[in-house]
């Protein structure tokens, strides 16, 4: 009966020991002891042990070692991932836009140039001109009058335009109509309708830049292939007084200094606009020059000289 007691009591001690999860750390282990081993194979295999439990301790701080190092890595693979995320989407947005300033580059110099292009409204979405309409119907002349309607239709049909020939028409179309809406007008409405349009321009800057780039680019309009438009040079001795003054007064501004070339192709194209033939060709190179140094001048009152 004692042996069976002694039986259970031993089969629970051993049965509590298995659950007990090994620490290495604890520093529970075979009992430390400063006698000599009793003889060489016990000490020996003290040696083996000991040895043992060094490569294994040093293994763990091996293994604690790298996997504080994994941490580290993983925390900087994880900011390079979202990094390449934020460049993938830049480099996509970029090709966007490259696609798009594609097929809005000035191709002066291209002898293949294509008329076709994307119109503005796509690209700078719609117009503001509600406003302005109602600002032009407020004057007494043109309160009834059919021709802002066309004014603002003609409008319409640049940005809607996706052809570099047609748009020209549509441009001096609209130059037409404004001046008949000038001449409908009195002298202070004609102040008025001045002060409306600048407006309406000013409010639709982007569409007016990508229009006249568009329009000034080169095209087939010119019969004659071997004409080169920049070497349009004039005698300055046949320059008439007004033009000289012209000339004087763009170089007299701060912001067009060393503008010099573009100036005197401004001019020169001016005084040419009517020799030769290509007055269409001319002129739209005189809009684009135009609009050129006025994006180089640096205040308002030198655009407005």
């Amino acid at each position: 009966m004692a042996s069976i007691t002694t039986s259970e009591s031993s089969s629970t001690l051993f049965n509590s020991n298995i659950r007990v999860v090994y620490n290495p750390h604890s520093g529970r282990g075979r009992r430390r002891t400063a006698m000599a081993p009793p003889d060489q194979r016990t000490a020996q295999l003290r040696d083996s042990q000991r040895r043992h439990r060094e490569r294994k301790l040093n293994y763990i701080r091996d293994l604690e070692a790298r996997a504080a190092g994994a941490d580290a890595a993983w925390a900087r693979v994880s900011q390079l991932e979202e990094i390449c995320v934020d460049l993938q989407m830049r480099l996509a947005q970029h090709q966007n836009v490259d696609e798009t300033n594609q097929t809005i580059i000035n191709e002066k110099n291209s002898s293949t140039f294509v008329n076709m292009f994307a119109p503005s409204a796509t690209i700078n979405g719609p117009l503001e001109i509600e406003y302005s309409r109602e600002q032009l119907r407020c004057i007494s002349n043109l309160a009834e009058s059919p021709l802002v309607d066309k004014f603002f239709n003609s409008v319409k049909a640049q940005v809607a335009c996706t052809d570099c020939k047609l748009l020209r028409k549509h441009i001096l179309r609209t130059v037409n109509i404004s001046s008949a809406i000038l001449d409908t007008c009195g002298v202070i409405d004609r102040q008025k309708v001045y002060e409306i349009m600048a407006e309406f321009q000013r409010c639709n800057k982007t569409h007016k830049i990508y229009i006249n780039q568009m329009a000034g680019s080169r095209s087939l309009v010119c019969s004659d292939e071997d004409l080169v438009l920049d070497n349009a040079r004039v005698d300055h001795a046949k320059l008439t007084g007004s033009e000289l003054w012209f000339r004087k007064s763009l170089t007299a501004i701060n912001s067009l200094k060393g503008a010099k070339k573009l100036i005197d192709d401004l001019c020169d194209t001016s005084h040419s606009i009517s020799i030769g033939g290509c007055a269409e060709e001319r002129l739209f190179k005189v809009l684009d020059l135009t609009n050129t140094l006025k994006e180089m001048c640096q205040t308002e009152e030198e655009q407005k000289q």
